[in-house]
C-alpha cells in the first residue's frame, strides 16, 4: 500500500538524521493500516534545543517518499500538511519532549529513551485507577439514594460494595508504590489498612453510615493525592455530590 511505503521512507529519513527522541503514528492508519484513503499523521518528539533544527528539515523528511505536489505549514500549530503527486496526504508534527501529552491510540515507531512507552503505561494505569475511583463514587451515590428512602438492606449491600471497591483500590495503589522507601510504604499500607478494618467493623444494618463515613475519609486522602492527569479522568463532581449530602446526616 502507498501509505505504508510512505511511512517507512519518511521514518527512515527522520531516524537517519538522529535528531529525534521519538516517532509515532496517529490517526486512521493506526486502526486500519490497510486503509487506502487514510492520511498519514507522523509525530516527531524532540529535545527543546533541537526543535528549530528539526522544523527546518520537515520538507526534506517528506521529500524522502515522493515528489510533492503541495506543502503548507499552519503557522498557528506548526503542523506541515503535504500532498504528494500520487495523492497520498501526510501531516508532520514536531513536539518538544516536555510537551508530550497523554498518548492514546498511537503506534510507536521509535522511542529512544522509552519516554513514549512510559507515557502510555502511565496513561493506562491512570485509566485503571480512574475506573476504580469512579466506580466507588457511583456506588456512593447509590448508597445515598437508599439512605434517603430508609432502605436498610440495600444500604448495607451498597456499603459492602464500597468496602470491597475501596480495598481493591488500596491494594492496586499499594502495588504501584515502588519508588518509595520500604518504611514509608509500610506506613502507608498500615495506616490505610487500619482505617479500612475499622470501617468494616461497622458494616451492619444499623451502623453502615458510620462505616461509609470512615471509608470516605480514606477516599479523600486518595483524591487529594491525585495527579493532574488522573484528575482529568475522574468524575470528582459525582463523588462530591454524594459526600456533601452524606456528611450532613
Amino acid at each position: 500500500m502507498l501509505q505504508s511505503r510512505a511511512i517507512k521512507l519518511i521514518s527512515d529519513q527522520i531516524l537517519a538524521s538522529k535528531l529525534v527522541l521519538g516517532l509515532y503514528l496517529s490517526g486512521p492508519l493506526v486502526i486500519n493500516p490497510e486503509d487506502a484513503s487514510g492520511d498519514i499523521h507522523l509525530h516527531l518528539v524532540v529535545e527543546e534545543s533541537k526543535y528549530d533544527i528539526v522544523c527546518e528539515q520537515r520538507e526534506k523528511f517528506l521529500e524522502a517518499y515522493y515528489s510533492i505536489l503541495y506543502i503548507n505549514e499552519d503557522h498557528h500549530t506548526s503542523i506541515v500538511h503535504c500532498v504528494y503527486d500520487n495523492g497520498v496526504i501526510a501531516y508532520l508534527y514536531v513536539i518538544k519532549e516536555i510537551e508530550v501529552k497523554q498518548l492514546l491510540g498511537v503506534k510507536v515507531i521509535f522511542d529512544d529513551t522509552n519516554s513514549l512507552l512510559t507515557n502510555m503505561l502511565v496513561h493506562n494505569l491512570n485509566q485503571e485507577i480512574a475506573e476504580k475511583i469512579n466506580s466507588f463514587a457511583f456506588t456512593l451515590v447509590k448508597y445515598y439514594s437508599y439512605l434517603r428512602s430508609d432502605d436498610f438492606l440495600n444500604m448495607l449491600h451498597e456499603a459492602s460494595r464500597l468496602a470491597i471497591g475501596l480495598k481493591d483500590l488500596l491494594v492496586f495503589l499499594t502495588s504501584m508504590t515502588k519508588n518509595t522507601d520500604e518504611a514509608e510504604k509500610l506506613l502507608y499500607i498500615e495506616s490505610n489498612e487500619k482505617k479500612h478494618q475499622q470501617a468494616i467493623k461497622h458494616l451492619d444494618i444499623n451502623n453502615s453510615l458510620m462505616a461509609v463515613k470512615l471509608m470516605m475519609n480514606i477516599f479523600d486522602g486518595i483524591i487529594n493525592d491525585m495527579t493532574i492527569a488522573l484528575a482529568q479522568m475522574v468524575n470528582i463532581d459525582l463523588y462530591l455530590f454524594a459526600k456533601e449530602r452524606i456528611w450532613k446526616l
